[in-house]
């Protein structure tokens, strides 16, 4: 009966018999049961937190900055990591002869500290260069780049021609052909244009057209950079 008890006041039971037989006594001790709450209690109360975006990093600004300087294409120096810093940074890695990552690591920060530049082939006028081995388009002016893109020619397959050849013909719309969707091409040899397109990897895989971006191939018809008439050189 200790035992009972001891078990009895563990569970918040109060016993007052002493023998088992004694319930059924009307004289008899009863059981008496705790009450047991029926509303919870209140849960503690949490102060939301703040959510907080993150601001322009104004490394990544600088380096666009230096980018815009020396002529590799970027809208703007906005402090945010996006494609276009990825594209420009691609193209200063493939003139200095660095891994094609668009990460802007030691070796590229080195790079773009040295002010690495292509050197231009043409002498005078506007010029459109374009070089294959190193997949890179410049627009020259004079003999200086001016403006240079990451560009995606030609693959293996389906090469881009190589030679001199000027801007013949250009639409300012979306060109759908046999071999893909073209934005706003202008074409310098048969079907072959630069144009714009969903996808400019940092190596040739084109149907022998150059590939600019979305973006890069608008800032091209918005400033009037490479208007008909204009030299393209293939190399």
């Amino acid at each position: 009966m200790m035992v009972a008890a001891v078990l009895a006041s563990a569970l918040g039971i109060g016993v007052l018999a002493n023998r088992q037989d004694d319930v059924s006594r009307p004289d008899a001790a009863r059981i008496v049961a705790s009450p047991v709450p029926t509303t919870p209690p209140p849960a503690p109360s949490v102060s939301p937190t703040p959510s907080v975006s993150p601001g322009p990093n104004p490394r990544v600004r600088a380096a666009q900055q230096r980018l815009i300087d020396l002529g590799y294409w970027l809208p703007a120096a906005t402090g945010f990591l996006d494609d276009h810093t990825l594209h420009a940074a691609t193209a200063l890695q493939k003139v200095a002869g660095l891994a094609r990552t668009g990460v802007l690591d030691d070796a590229t920060k080195a790079a773009l500290r040295e002010g690495v530049l292509p050197e231009p082939r043409s002498t005078q006028g506007r010029v459109v260069e374009i070089d294959r081995a190193r997949q890179i388009l410049t627009i020259a002016i004079d003999g200086k780049p001016h403006t240079v893109f990451d560009t995606s020619t030609g693959k293996p397959s389906t090469p881009t021609v190589g030679g001199t050849f000027s801007v013949f013909k250009q639409i300012d719309a979306l060109r759908v052909s046999r071999l893909g969707r073209l934005w706003r091409p202008k074409y310098f040899y048969g079907g072959q244009a630069i144009h714009g397109f969903t996808s400019v990897p940092p190596y040739a895989a084109s149907h022998g057209c150059v590939r600019l971006t979305y973006a890069a191939m608008n800032h091209v018809w918005d400033t009037d950079l490479i208007p008909v008439g204009t030299a393209v050189w293939i190399s």
